[in-house]
């Protein structure tokens, strides 16, 4: 019998308690048969005793990698949130014994199946780099969000109406079938329907081949452009690997729970 490839799993945290549990129990219940690892990367802090007792109790295969990252402000843009996480990531990585790389923000979960539907994809054909999955959109209380609206709407310099951009956003989404008025689905994709490259897909649905990030790194250097236009950690990253040729592939299927309680946890860092 075929062993199964061992899983990596990066999660970048700082200044979270309970949100963070919830995350390490959803990586801890995973129904994938082979070896899961979670490399819980903590930032320019260390855990209280009592939340690292908790969440070793919760997860048995947990690595805690903790980043001075203070110390290290020359090696990312300390001024732009999303480049901070992209060298947390990083650090993560380096400290990752799995095969496959797959990444959970802290205020986010996987559905207990997620990781073993996309090892399948991974593993019945060579060819894909990276597979992932669409996500289910929560708000913070635990609803379903379905706001006809993009929530994650930059504050744009030039826009004259922040609500009626938000509404153009998802109306755009809509037509090429990301989102479905009254579902709380999104259907992320790199490519959409109508050909369009629009990069969606989240950092937390993706499973990466660790071979992947031997040519492509999180981002930690974005220009002057990028930064006004509120490029984000995901949205680089997955650019990147497209425009390189790296083959994506989806299982089509919501697997992860996303809930919105800031982009890519910004808010915790103060951005």
């Amino acid at each position: 019998m075929v062993e199964a490839t061992p899983i990596s799993v990066v999660t970048v945290t700082r200044n979270r308690t309970a949100a963070l549990l919830r995350c390490v129990a959803s990586v801890a219940q995973q129904d994938y048969t082979g070896t899961v690892e979670h490399v819980i990367v903590v930032d320019d802090n260390s855990l209280e005793a009592e939340l690292e007792l908790e969440a070793r109790r919760l997860g048995s295969a947990i690595r805690i990698v903790e980043v001075c990252t203070s110390k290290h402000e020359d090696d990312f843009q300390p001024f732009y949130s999303v480049s901070r996480i992209g060298y947390l990531r990083n650090c993560g990585i380096a400290r990752c014994s799995g095969d496959y790389i797959g990444y959970l923000d802290d205020d986010n979960t996987y559905d207990p199946h997620h990781l073993a539907t996309l090892a399948t994809i991974l593993d019945r054909d060579a060819t894909v780099d990276i597979a992932y999955s669409w996500r289910y959109l929560w708000n913070a209380d635990g609803s379903p969000f379905l706001e006809p609206m993009y929530p994650w709407t930059p504050g744009a310099r030039l826009a004259l109406d922040h609500a009626a951009l938000s509404r153009y956003i998802y109306s755009t989404l809509v037509d090429v079938g990301i989102r479905t008025q009254g579902t709380n689905i999104q259907r992320d994709a790199v490519i959409a329907r109508d050909g369009s490259a629009v990069y969606t897909v989240d950092t937390s649905e993706m499973l990466v081949r660790k071979s992947v990030h031997d040519f492509h790194k999180w981002v930690t250097r974005f220009t002057w452009r990028e930064m006004t236009g509120d490029f984000s950690d995901d949205y680089a990253f997955v650019q990147n690997c497209a425009l390189a040729g790296v083959r994506f592939a989806c299982s089509n299927t919501a697997t992860l729970n996303y809930y919105l309680s800031g982009v890519s946890n910004a808010m915790s860092w103060g951005a």
